[in-house]
């Protein structure tokens, strides 16, 4: 059951971004999601069972075009995309880039990540590590895992 369950939770957190989507007035085609942290846990460099690889090959199946991700411990991914392998680069995190996205995903609760500036910064996030529960952020920018606005 438990490996059921977490088999299953990168197409939840798919389902959250695409509702998260929706929201804005942007095609799929043409939003941008950023995916914070490709590492399986907070702090390492370990992408083994990386719930990340899995939701961005989904969210690239569903015909999100625009994807990119941020984490200072994996600087390199390689992907499959439409049974092709495509390699995405680690993008610094700035406030540029966090205004520039559509949805922020939380994936990996790295301790280097300034939640304020992402809060402050971001037009829609969608937290699945409860990082921003400390951080004050305006309810109707913010999509918790198990328990927001889906």
């Amino acid at each position: 059951l438990s490996a059921q369950t977490n088999e299953g939770m990168p197409f939840y957190v798919v389902d959250a971004i695409l509702k998260g989507i929706a929201k804005q007035p942007v095609r799929l085609a043409e939003a941008k999601v950023l995916i914070l942290g490709a590492a399986f846990k907070k702090d390492v460099d370990d992408i083994r069972h990386s719930p990340a690889l899995r939701v961005i090959e989904i969210l690239s199946e569903k015909g999100v075009r625009n994807i990119s991700y941020s984490d200072p411990h994996v600087p390199t991914l390689l992907i499959a995309n439409n049974g092709e392998m495509s390699e995405l680069q680690s993008e610094p995190l700035t406030p540029e880039l966090i205004e520039s996205q559509d949805v922020v995903v939380i994936l990996t609760d790295h301790s280097d990540y300034d939640y304020e500036m992402i809060a402050n910064k971001a037009r829609l996030i969608v937290d699945t590590r409860n990082a921003m529960k400390v951080i004050p952020v305006s309810p109707e920018k913010m999509m918790l895992l198990g328990g927001g606005d889906f």
